[in-house]
């Protein structure tokens, strides 16, 4: 399971710190359409925690996202570069 936002923002990618008021909202979408799936943990001397985990649903959503994500960026790079249609 991964905990928000600190392993987001360690990770890189260009994210910068994300905001709990722009992350928290996404997270709670993608768990009511079943990409995620939330457990409580409590914690250690302070309050509980929200635990994320992906879902076999997710996991095919994001496949195919990544394919279509895949085709966009594909013709975006090929318009930039000036060799569509070449």
């Amino acid at each position: 399971m991964l905990r928000i936002p600190h392993r987001a923002a360690a990770r890189g990618g260009g994210l910068g710190v994300v905001k709990g008021g722009t992350l928290y909202p996404l997270l709670t979408r993608l768990e009511q359409d079943g990409d995620l799936a939330a457990t409580w943990r409590g914690g250690d001397g302070g309050p509980g925690r929200k635990y994320y985990a992906i879902t076999p649903a997710g996991r095919e959503r994001l496949k195919s996202l990544r394919a279509d994500w895949e085709v966009f960026s594909g013709n975006a790079t090929s318009i930039i570069s000036g060799k569509k249609g070449q």
